[in-house]
């Protein structure tokens, strides 16, 4: 059925990409420490309870790091842990609503649990928010 396969977020067709880096122009937009960066590249390497460890490591020196809380339901989706990807993910979202991928994350977790009328509420935003950052490279669509 369409709704458990919500959205797709891919370059060029194919599974949801796993760098954050690359489709959310965010990470790489301003300095971060080299905790921030080892867990990023545990993320891109699918170490995900690695890179949990490392972005919490780094929330506890940035508390407000909105983006490490995406990537840290982000990593959480990875790991099948749905609940937390959306506490995760809602915490990131309480700091901003301009978090593209957060949404994505949150609203792909509530379709894995079977909540499709939020899914849906939060995929539509995610790709209201992806379609609007060019800088991407990414294109994202409704599969039906």
């Amino acid at each position: 059925m369409w709704y458990r396969e919500a959205a797709t977020a891919t370059p060029h067709g194919g599974s949801v990409p796993r760098s954050p880096q690359r489709y959310h122009g965010v990470v790489n937009n301003y300095f971060r420490d080299s905790i921030f960066s080892d867990a990023l590249d545990s993320f891109n390497l699918e170490k995900y309870k690695k890179a949990i460890k490392g972005f919490k490591k780094h929330l506890t020196k940035y508390p407000n790091d909105k983006e490490v809380h995406a990537l840290i339901g982000a990593s959480f989706f990875y790991l099948d842990n749905f609940q937390k990807c959306i506490e995760e993910s809602t915490k990131a979202l309480n700091f901003s609503m301009n978090i593209g991928f957060a949404f994505f994350y949150r609203g792909m977790s509530l379709a894995k649990k079977e909540n499709f009328n939020d899914s849906i509420k939060d995929l539509s935003c995610a790709i209201e928010l992806l379609e609007r950052d060019e800088s991407t490279g990414y294109t994202y669509e409704l599969n039906k």
